[in-house]
């Protein structure tokens, strides 16, 4: 900055992201706990007896979704609702993670663009989704 320029910084890049992914996943719980008509496919009982009977690892995946399952029905019950209530928030992790590894490759520039893709991708998928 040899000619007295000030560096140039993204306003409230973060403070969009976050409020972003907020919402969305706010809404995203209020639909899995109060508005979702569909009862649990057959992958969703699956895991759902998988976080019956913890364990190291389990056929086709490790023990994480098992546990995320546990802790949703931990806190609403063995429901529809209690299975599918850390999805929205793994989503918003990942996110916040996207944003976070776009920022850094684009060298601050992205990352917030990343995260808005990111949950809009997940906004318009499959009612189970995050």
């Amino acid at each position: 900055m040899a000619d007295g320029a000030e560096p140039r910084h993204e306003s409230g890049g973060w403070g969009w992201v976050l409020a972003l992914v907020g919402v969305v996943t706010l809404l995203r719980v209020v639909y899995v706990v109060w508005f979702c008509p569909y009862g649990l496919v057959e992958d969703e009982a699956y895991y759902w007896l998988w976080s019956r009977h913890p364990d190291w690892s389990y056929l086709t995946k490790g023990p994480g979704v098992a546990q995320a399952i546990a802790l949703g029905t931990l806190l609403l019950g063995d429901t529809e609702a209690g299975v599918r209530l850390t999805a929205p928030l793994w989503g918003a992790l990942l996110a916040i993670g996207v944003a976070g590894t776009a920022g850094r490759v684009a060298g601050g520039r992205g990352g917030p663009d990343a995260a808005r893709v990111a949950r809009a991708r997940w906004w318009g998928a499959a009612p189970t989704s995050a």
